[in-house]
């Protein structure tokens, strides 16, 4: 059986990034992508997916609505939620919403393709309520200590590898330009790299992408 998979963000290069990583999984196929809400609903009602994977904050009808009118219109329809919003009340609201789960942005990828597939096995995936397991969150700091980078770095890092010019970051961190620009050249300078290629391969060999 294939499962057919919409996708739902309005950061182009995010989309192109999850796309590639969802077509590694076996028996999953992406039935379309969509940039903003009113996409999404007119999506949903021509192609009838198995799972639509989506970010919360988009033009048109934002996330919350869109998993309402889902749900209610396409009950069969299972809803990930995939954002950068990590307050506790819209994860709850996600899942009173009828959402099947919730993953946040800064997930590595193995976390997001375990969520997909848990959720098209029928299950759910919520964050943790007590935040990351104890013996992970030692773990990421000691590295984040090893580097001298905050953690707002790791994320720049993190979207760098995923294709994020400064621009298409800065607005998916609700930050300016310069200011993404600035922690670019923090960021090379405590790395000692000279190019993006060089902090591209860094946040594949330290698992940031």
């Amino acid at each position: 059986m294939t499962y057919r998979i919409l996708l739902a963000d309005d950061h182009p290069f995010l989309l192109n990034g999850i796309q590639a990583m969802l077509q590694e999984l076996p028996g999953v196929s992406i039935a379309g992508t969509a940039t903003n809400g009113t996409e999404l609903l007119d999506l949903v009602k021509q192609q009838h997916p198995d799972l639509v994977l989506m970010d919360l904050n988009m033009p048109g009808n934002n996330g919350l609505e869109c998993l309402h009118r889902i749900r209610s219109y396409h009950p069969a329809v299972r809803v990930l939620i995939f954002s950068s919003y990590q307050h506790a009340h819209l994860v709850d609201e996600a899942r009173r919403g009828g959402a099947a789960g919730y993953v946040f942005k800064t997930a590595g990828p193995g976390e997001l393709r375990a969520a997909v597939q848990a959720v098209l096995a029928g299950g759910t995936s919520f964050p943790d309520p007590q935040g990351p397991a104890a013996d992970e969150a030692p773990f990421y700091d000691d590295f984040l200590k090893k580097y001298q980078l905050t953690r707002r770095e790791a994320e720049i890092i993190r979207l760098i590898v995923r294709g994020g010019t400064s621009r298409q970051i800065a607005q998916e961190l609700h930050l300016s330009e310069l200011t993404v620009n600035t922690h670019r050249k923090n960021i090379m300078r405590k790395l000692e790299v000279g190019n993006v290629a060089g902090l591209v391969s860094f946040g594949r060999a330290n698992n940031l992408y």
